[in-house]
């Protein structure tokens, strides 16, 4: 069988306040006390978040290691710019993380906006929690379109996709259907 078990999209991503949905990075504490050493700015606390603020685009992966998995996808949605390049690997190689970007993706491409944090979080939600209840006899996995695409071959099944998800349905092992979809913003399918 092929595409991601839904369980396997471990990590919880957290809702913020409306007032930090554009940029959630500003919600996570401690920023420079789980940078530590690794980033060295001149000054104290307001001053030095700032700083970190402006600049954490360009900190390498080695840099977050003291950052959850929502932290972490929380720089990632609140950047206007591209993060450096071993953060960008691994948006692009490690499924849970890639599915985030997807999702932004998604967003832009049917709505011309990234959307919230607080959407993106409602739909990963969404996508990892899906169920048909048909019994134990089906599987449901999920594939992706490749890089950007919002249409097109998918990632692990290579079947074509008219949106950029894919729900793969699986019958005793056997293909059975394919329930593709694309997530625009505002919440919608």
């Amino acid at each position: 069988m092929k595409g991601l078990q839904l369980r396997s999209l471990s990590g919880e991503l957290e809702k913020v306040p409306e007032e930090f949905a554009e940029k959630p990075v500003q919600t996570i504490p401690d920023i420079e006390a789980k940078f530590g050493k690794r980033i060295t700015y001149r000054g104290e606390g307001c001053e030095k978040r700032s700083k970190i603020l402006k600049n954490y685009h360009d900190f390498p992966l080695g840099a977050f290691v003291n950052f959850s998995f929502d932290e972490l996808c929380k720089f990632w949605h609140s950047t206007i710019c591209s993060m450096n390049e071993s953060v960008d690997v691994l948006f692009t190689k490690n499924a849970r993380y890639e599915i985030v970007r997807k999702i932004g993706s998604s967003m832009w491409r049917w709505g011309c906006r990234k959307g919230t944090w607080n959407e993106v979080v409602d739909a990963y939600n969404g996508i990892s929690n899906f169920s048909l209840d048909l019994g134990p006899d089906f599987e449901i996995r999920l594939d992706y379109t490749t890089y950007y695409n919002e249409c097109g071959r998918a990632k692990f099944s290579r079947i074509f996709l008219d949106g950029v998800f894919a729900y793969l349905v699986y019958y005793r092992g056997e293909h059975v259907m394919t329930i593709g979809f694309s997530i625009a913003e505002g919440r919608k399918l």
